[in-house]
């Protein structure tokens, strides 16, 4: 708009006294702001302090693309802590099986330690008699306590491994 009038300004005075900063900004975010320097003398003619600053349509470009990322990023935050909130609620009862798993376990050595207990208060020739029944259940408890725990394991794994998976995805810096 400023530029189409230059002639008749140069035969006037600036309106403008005392301006400390001018910012110029493009009309349009497509083209560039271009501003005969007559038209920049004529503004800044009563202000000969003033700071000129002519914003490109890149700085517009960058703060608008900054904005918009902080946006994102502050609806990611609001995302994560619902998600967490969730997730600690809905572990809950991932950690109750875990719990559930852990009491059998803790069932079953508990039973092993008071058999064993027994067993070492009975006279040897009994002991000896009770000893390959013992080290039989001995090896089937380790068998399902170690299916207990895998099976745990399994789940937590096979979660990670999904979530772990999504994350680096996201995460791998912009090139």
């Amino acid at each position: 708009i400023l530029s189409s009038s230059v002639e008749p300004l140069s035969h006037q005075h600036s309106p403008f006294a005392n301006l400390k900063r001018l910012k110029i900004y493009p009309l349009e975010l497509m083209k560039k702001a271009n501003l005969p320097i007559k038209v920049i003398n004529f503004i800044l003619d009563n202000s000969p302090n003033a700071t000129f600053v002519m914003i490109s349509r890149e700085e517009i470009l960058a703060d608008n693309n900054a904005k918009k990322a902080k946006s994102h990023m502050a609806d990611l935050r609001l995302l994560l802590e619902k998600e967490m909130a969730r997730i600690n609620k809905s572990w809950g009862g991932l950690c109750e099986q875990i719990e559930q798993g852990k009491k059998k376990i803790d069932g079953i050595l508990d039973k092993l330690h008071k058999i064993k207990c027994y067993m070492r208060e009975l006279p040897a020739s009994n002991r000896a008699e009770m000893l390959p029944c013992f080290s039989r259940l001995c090896a089937e408890a380790d068998i399902v306590m170690s299916k207990i725990t895998d099976c745990m394991k399994t789940q937590i794994d096979e979660y990670q491994s999904r979530v772990n998976a999504r994350f680096h995805e996201l995460a791998t810096p912009l090139l």
